[in-house]
């Protein structure tokens, strides 16, 4: 299992950036690597909840919320990218007046050799950032970043 933890911070009070986080079906209005985005099934908030995406480079995942701490964390599994048996991804806020920290923590299961599994966790490590400096930049503009070319 690999894991992946990284954080940002945003100008924005941490009711903001949850209201964006809870809109779990609307992930594609933030996420740079998310084309689409909708929730699937009538459970809208919550655990319990899931969405499906199309994710650049990657394909349609689903993802299924585990964990929901109301204004604070939620937890979710995503299932259907090529090369992944397993992966639990969670987005946790701090938050002081104007300023909060979202804590991005993931635990992967990569499929394939070594050097396949070393390749595609950076890969992986490379989409987490974008995914936060993609909240951040829509939390604080509501713009949606655009991800850069692919090579």
């Amino acid at each position: 299992m690999a894991k992946l933890t990284q954080q940002v911070q945003i100008n924005v009070p941490k009711n903001k950036v949850w209201e964006i986080l809870a809109d779990f079906g609307n992930v594609s209005k933030w996420a740079p690597i998310i084309t689409q985005s909708a929730l699937i099934g009538s459970i809208t908030q919550g655990v319990g909840t899931e969405r499906f995406c199309e994710v650049i480079q990657m394909g349609r995942a689903i993802d299924k919320v585990l964990e929901w701490d109301e204004g604070n964390s939620i937890k979710f599994e995503i299932k259907g990218l090529p090369s992944v048996n397993s992966f639990i991804n969670k987005f946790s806020l701090k938050g002081e007046a104007d300023q909060t920290e979202v804590t991005f923590d993931g635990e992967v299961d990569i499929a394939g050799t070594e050097a396949e599994r070393k390749g595609f966790e950076e890969q992986l490590q490379g989409a987490v950032q974008m995914t936060l400096q993609g909240l951040k930049q829509y939390a604080e503009t509501g713009q949606k970043m655009i991800p850069p070319s692919a090579p």
